[in-house]
């Protein structure tokens, strides 16, 4: 299907996390990431991460024209560029038909998977391996790990939470009255609490690989 039929410059977008990206993501996505879905994609995943600000999980609207002029590229090459972002799990993209032929997207910003999670993945640890060769995924792999802490010869007396505060404390903290007390606890109605992002899960192998013959 051509680019054309699915996305057009007038088309407007927000961006979207459920999380917070941190600054350890964007060296995973830049080294593990990159050498898989190369730099255009990258880059689009990093322009519409700076469209977040710091403190907020919703971006301002805009349209597909003004993201097409910051990146100095086709509709085409940033389609594709999307396109790849959401089939390595970095990217879901949500779309809603407006008046006439134009649509309105959100683009929610995935986490990459952490290192333990890429290097033992069973498809992109190899897809990897494959694409930058044997040196280099070993560089790589050293890069992203660091000495053990051995404790087997120590003996923890970490204290436990009980052992701390007192039991007064506890009882005026574990019970709270019914009603209105109970709803302070939570987020308002539309609102969720800002935390890490957590990583999308990759999917679609079942029906195109068979895992009984692998």
């Amino acid at each position: 299907m051509q680019h054309w039929q699915q996305l057009l410059p007038v088309d407007q977008y927000r961006v979207t996390t459920k999380g917070m990206l941190s600054e350890y993501d964007r060296k995973i996505i830049t080294l593990l990431y990159q050498p898989l879905i190369g730099p255009l994609s990258v880059s689009l995943y990093m322009t519409l991460w700076s469209e977040l600000e710091s403190s907020l999980l919703w971006s301002q609207g805009s349209n597909h024209y003004s993201i097409m002029n910051t990146m100095d590229l086709s509709l085409k090459e940033i389609y594709e560029a999307r396109r790849k972002l959401e089939g390595i799990g970095l990217l879901k993209v949500y779309n809603k038909k407006e008046e006439g032929d134009k649509s309105s997207f959100i683009y929610e910003l995935m986490a990459p998977l952490n290192p333990e999670q890429f290097f033992t993945d069973g498809m992109l640890n190899i897809y990897l391996y494959k694409k930058i060769g044997k040196a280099q995924f070993a560089k790589l792999k050293k890069f992203f790990c660091s000495e053990a802490v051995d404790t087997s010869t120590y003996h923890e007396t970490t204290v436990m939470f009980a052992e701390v505060f007192s039991s007064s404390h506890l009882d005026s903290s574990l019970y709270i009255e019914a009603g209105d007390a109970e709803r302070d606890l939570e987020p308002e109605e539309g609102n969720v609490f800002v935390s890490e992002m957590k990583q999308g899960e990759l999917g679609g192998f079942e029906e195109r690989f068979d895992f009984q013959l692998f």
